[in-house]
């Protein structure tokens, strides 16, 4: 019979070494061994590493920083779901908001004055539910304007509001758990 080992390895081939275990945080090891060093061999451990080694342990770090990027993923997953519905809900709330403003500037009637209550109590209750999951309408009307948060579409001449300050908001800018989806777009004072 044909015996492979006395055929490949001859005999002056022996694998003597030991293998160092690898810390691994989920408390499972790899083997790793030191080729071309005795199990007695005294040597420092940064003398004692070897190509192998270091491939080895490149490899260990990979695989931690593989397994860290998955378990961030999954625990980001929920936000970003909701920030998605959100993104997708924006236009709506838009719409809502606008629907709101244009009744409010007809002439009182009491149809009108119901309708507005109704709708109103029904459009606060839609973002205070939104704001409970940690999204927050940036209200801008008033204050000095802030280009990380405000998209200045128009700079408008007026001396009745101090300068660089939004006096008109088109658009609600929204954050999401101090992520900011959406800017702000507001119309600016600009003094002479």
């Amino acid at each position: 019979m044909w015996n492979w080992k006395e055929k490949l390895l001859p005999d002056e081939f022996v694998i003597d070494e030991q293998p160092l275990e690898v810390y691994r945080p989920d408390d499972t090891t790899v083997a790793v061994a030191e080729v071309g060093e005795s199990p007695d061999a005294e040597q420092p451990a940064s003398a004692a590493q070897d190509l192998l080694t270091q491939v080895m342990q490149i490899l260990v770090d990979q695989d931690n920083l593989a397994r860290k990027a998955r378990f961030l993923e999954t625990r980001q997953v929920g936000n970003d779901e909701f920030g998605r519905f959100v993104r997708g809900m924006l236009p709506f709330m838009d719409n809502f908001s606008h629907l709101l403003d244009l009744a409010r500037e007809h002439a009182p009637s009491e149809e009108l004055t119901n309708w507005l209550s109704g709708v109103e109590a029904l459009y606060f209750r839609i973002v205070s539910l939104m704001e409970s999951y940690g999204l927050r309408f940036i209200n801008s009307t008033g204050k000095l304007v802030n280009f990380d948060i405000h998209d200045v579409v128009e700079y408008r001449r007026t001396n009745q509001y101090p300068h660089n300050t939004v006096i008109k908001e088109l658009q609600k800018g929204v954050v999401f758990r101090d992520r900011l989806l959406r800017e702000a777009k507001v119309v600016v004072a600009c003094n002479e």
